[in-house]
């Protein structure tokens, strides 16, 4: 029985060594088993506090960039691009996004309660997460 112990706690180790997490285990949605080469489209989104900030395209790329709250803890891109399997439905841990990388900062927006919405700063402008939460 060690043995076994063993190898299993080895073998998840190499695992996210393999893929270069920058982030600790627990922190991804788990994977969906038998999903192997299975294609999924997910919009772009982060999840932050229990909540869902997706990517708003109307939003102003010229918005205050405030503090930094958090940074990126699982990417579901390199996720799946690695294991090639679909991840488990919402709702997913905080500091999940879909396209972001891992390790990505997030920041408030200047002016804008973060329950409503998180910018990610990309190509010298800003990309605005809105989490459509009521009173926002």
């Amino acid at each position: 029985m060690p043995l076994i112990v063993a190898a299993l706690i080895a073998g998840s180790l190499g695992y996210h060594a393999l893929r270069g997490d920058r982030h600790d285990a627990g922190q991804c949605p788990p994977l969906r088993p038998g999903t192997n080469n299975a294609a999924a489209d997910y919009q772009d989104m982060l999840v932050w506090h229990g909540a869902t900030y997706v990517v708003d395209h109307d939003a102003s790329d010229q918005v205050g960039i405030g503090t930094q709250v958090t940074t990126v803890g699982c990417s579901i891109a390199e996720l799946t691009r690695t294991n090639h399997q679909l991840v488990g439905p919402p709702p997913w841990p905080d500091r999940t996004a879909t396209f972001l990388p891992s390790g990505t900062p997030v920041f408030s927006v200047q002016g804008v309660r973060t329950a409503c919405e998180l910018a990610v700063a990309r190509d010298r402008a800003a990309v605005v997460y809105a989490s459509g939460r009521g009173g926002c």
